[in-house]
This record gives C-alpha cells, sequence and structure tokens, in this order.
C-alpha cells in the first residue's frame, strides 16, 4: 500500500496537485493543449 501511495504523491507533485480533484483538473487541462 505505501508503494501506491508513493506513486501517487510523485504524480500529484508532478502535476503541482495537492488533492485528487485538482490532478484531474490539471490532467484534462494538459491532455487539451
Amino acid at each position: 500500500m505505501n508503494t501506491l501511495k508513493k506513486h501517487i504523491n510523485n504524480a500529484y507533485f508532478k502535476l503541482d496537485a495537492t488533492t485528487r480533484t485538482s490532478a484531474i483538473v490539471k490532467l484534462r487541462e494538459l491532455m487539451l493543449k
């Protein structure tokens, strides 16, 4: 479980996101560009 949490936190960091919702919003913005 810790490995999964680490991967998720790394993804949030790369997206400059603090929550799952903000990560989704940022991903959608990146995909539209």
